[in-house]
């Protein structure tokens, strides 16, 4: 009977969420949920993500991340967005400036939105070119030495890692 009334509970939540969303100024327009992007940043390194919704009108492309976090925090959220305008940009070369991250904390009921500018997606760029020459750096090392603990790196950067799973600093992140 507990599981079934935690059932209910999540059932109740969610759908409190739906009717929140429901509100929102892009929920009417046409979109497209959960699209699987993957962009080929140099040889070898790739980066996928998958946004939870993409909102196209006349003139703007919203880009719509929703998070359940009871605490907003968008500027930590915001580097996930910037994937997604990155992948979004290049795949459908769409121009930067005519695309805005929506933030969309429906727990909190709160929404931000962010404009990028192409300076500022030549730099993400760079931040991603250089997380995967770091994580190739760290791969290299690990197969040299065969444990990651023993290879200096910084805790918590393991976005774009190749070595996440078997890093006990990601593990214990994770858990």
């Amino acid at each position: 009977s507990m599981l079934f009334a935690d059932k209910l509970s999540v059932r109740k939540e969610l759908e409190q969420y739906a009717e929140r969303v429901k509100e929102r100024f892009y929920f009417e327009l046409p979109s497209v949920n959960e699209q699987f992007m993957k962009v080929e940043i140099e040889p070898g390194f790739l980066l996928r993500g998958i946004p939870d919704r993409i909102c196209y009108s006349d003139n703007i492309v919203y880009i719509v991340d929703y998070k359940t976090a009871a605490i907003p925090d968008p500027m930590k959220d915001r580097l996930q967005g910037l994937a997604y305008i990155y992948l979004l940009s290049r795949l459908e070369d769409i121009d930067v400036n005519k695309i805005e991250l929506v933030l969309d904390y429906v727990k909190a009921e709160e929404v931000y939105q962010f404009k990028t500018t192409a300076k500022e997606m030549k730099d993400f760029e760079s931040y991603l070119k250089n997380s995967f020459v770091q994580a190739s750096i760290l791969t290299e090392a690990y197969s040299t030495h065969g444990q990651i603990r023993k290879i200096p790196h910084t805790v918590g950067e393991c976005s774009f890692c190749s070595m996440a799973g078997k890093c006990m600093a990601y593990q214990s992140a994770v858990n």
